[in-house]
């Protein structure tokens, strides 16, 4: 068991809530907001072009289903983006402290 990251791009102006939600609940122990600046993607028959934000959020394996589900309800696009990367190193004392506030252990 060990952390797992949770990638997910969102509107600029949900950034910052949906981040907050996540810790708040310890679905994460942390989320970095990076600026991406623009997306461009196909949906709905159409290429759309939209200013987003990219959340990397950490949380731990025996969190991660809470943690989609937690998301997946407070996302506001219909298909929200959830990738889950499995890191295949990360510092024990790291790992040690994402499990502890997310699981308790």
């Amino acid at each position: 068991m060990g952390t797992k990251l949770i990638l997910t791009t969102v509107p600029v102006d949900y950034a910052e809530g949906i981040s907050e939600e996540l810790v708040k609940e310890k679905a994460a122990a942390c989320v970095n907001v990076i600026d991406v600046g623009l997306s461009v993607y196909f949906w709905e028959d159409r290429i759309v072009k939209e200013r987003e934000r990219l959340l990397i959020i950490k949380t731990d394996e025996s969190s991660l289903d809470a943690a989609l589900s937690l998301l997946r309800r407070i996302h506001p696009y219909k298909v929200p983006e959830m990738i889950v990367l499995s890191p295949e190193s990360v510092n024990e004392e790291y790992n040690r402290w994402v499990k502890g506030y997310t699981s308790g252990g």
